[in-house]
């Protein structure tokens, strides 16, 4: 693979999550970073519950802890009450289920107030059974929210989501990243990601890397942007 330039060089010292708790809730953004050139362009919003995270997880999103719609919609007005103590033009990343955006549409005008603009991570198996209705109302979201796919693969699903909703990024985990110096295969399926993404307007990001040598990969495969494990 050859080098990009600003491409190399260690991982930047882990920049501070900025935390901003609300009552009863402890909200933290994790830097989401522009691995070209380690400058922070969003924050990825988690939240814990009267100072516990989920069970395995520093920082842990509402989505992903099986809250029922009543607790991840407060979860996620703790995230969006606190959002204008981010810096400059980041913007702002939440975890949320097809669920809560069905039915809380109170919750949905209040993220298009919000002088931000708003990234909207939606997990891939949710999105992949989704029916007409809810394909109508990602089409109707305000016009400074923006769509992400986490969990995103190199399969046949990944892609007919990818061609369908058209997102602004896809997310690959950490299952993804591990090692993918030493994995050429790996590589290979995270380029095909890549320029897939690319034809539909759309970024990749990666979670949890932990490495200088997996951050220089990434990067040269074309990955946008990234968060730091244990930031």
């Amino acid at each position: 693979i050859d080098p990009v330039p600003g491409c190399t060089g260690p991982v930047p010292g882990r920049p501070v999550a900025h935390e901003a708790p609300s009552p009863g809730f402890g909200t933290v953004f994790q830097p989401v970073v522009d691995l070209a050139s380690d400058v922070t362009v969003g924050f990825q919003a988690m939240v814990s519950v009267a100072g516990r995270w989920a069970p395995g997880s520093r920082a842990a999103s509402p989505a992903s802890t099986g809250a029922d719609v009543a607790m991840e919609g407060a979860l996620a007005r703790a995230a969006m009450s606190v959002a204008p103590v981010l810096p400059g033009r980041c913007w702002l990343a939440a975890e949320v289920s097809m669920r809560l955006l069905a039915a809380d549409p109170i919750l949905v005008n209040g993220i298009g107030a919000l002088a931000r603009q708003v990234v909207l991570v939606l997990q891939q198996p949710a999105v992949a059974d989704l029916d007409a209705s809810l394909w109508w109302l990602l089409g109707r979201l305000p016009a400074n929210v923006s769509l992400a796919i986490g969990d995103a693969r190199p399969n046949r699903e990944t892609m007919n989501i990818l061609a369908k909703l058209r997102p602004a990024y896809l997310r690959i985990e950490r299952e993804a990243v591990a090692r993918v110096e030493h994995d050429r295969a790996r590589q290979r399926h995270i380029a095909a990601m890549v320029a897939d993404a690319q034809k539909y307007g759309s970024k990749v990001v990666a979670a949890g890397i932990e490495t200088p040598q997996e951050r220089d990969v990434l990067c040269r495969l074309g990955v946008h942007g990234g968060v730091y494990a244990g930031v």
